[in-house]
């Protein structure tokens, strides 16, 4: 979950470029293909290999693009409790893009939900539709892969909403495709407390 998360945020980041995008997809072609399926068989050495390869490409994007709001909680979060970085990373990436879309359609930023369509698209077996669809979809297919590999909530993990401010305070959102506020943050942690 961390490489999927990194390869979207790369992808999405305000400093992606033509070389971490085509580089993005491509991993992320093999994160479709191949995540849910090594979950459920680690033996499963094709899929294996396709994580591997979005591990790699997942690396040279975010060196080159930077990360977004998804590993700013990763960090404030990590720094406070022992969870492990995936399980962070993939419990809050439903619902901070799911956010972030708000926002960029709220402030309309084409570009970025272009981008989220994209990634719809990639996700989804299906070739028609509008690109609301495909955002919408996307966002649909981030929780369904979080039930599929049965990612725990952040209660579950180990995290105390009591300390949820605090860590707002501490987390950075640089390079996110969208600026979020201190309660659009608060959101994002409390939709997954349980």
């Amino acid at each position: 979950m961390d490489c999927f998360t990194q390869l979207t945020e790369a992808y999405l980041s305000d400093k992606s470029n033509l070389f971490t995008d085509a580089l993005a997809l491509a991993g992320l072609t093999e994160i479709r293909k191949s995540l849910v399926r090594v979950c459920c068989d680690g033996s499963d050495s094709d899929a294996r290999s396709g994580m591997s390869f979005a591990a790699l490409t997942s690396g040279i994007c975010l060196a080159n693009s930077g990360l977004g709001v998804v590993h700013g909680f990763a960090s404030s979060l990590g720094a406070r409790y022992d969870i492990p970085h995936g399980v962070i990373c993939g419990t809050l990436m439903p619902p901070a893009n799911e956010v972030n879309v708000r926002v960029l359609r709220k402030n309309g930023n084409a570009e970025a939900l272009r981008k989220y369509a994209t990634l719809g698209r990639l996700f989804l077996d299906r070739k028609e539709g509008s690109d609301d669809f495909f955002i919408d979809g996307f966002i649909d297919r981030l929780y369904s892969i979080s039930e599929e590999i049965k990612l725990p909530g952040l209660k579950t993990a180990g995290a105390d909403e009591i300390d949820f401010e605090m860590i707002v305070k501490n987390t950075e959102c640089k390079n996110n495709p969208v600026r979020l506020s201190f309660e659009e943050l608060l959101e994002i942690l409390q939709r997954r407390y349980f």
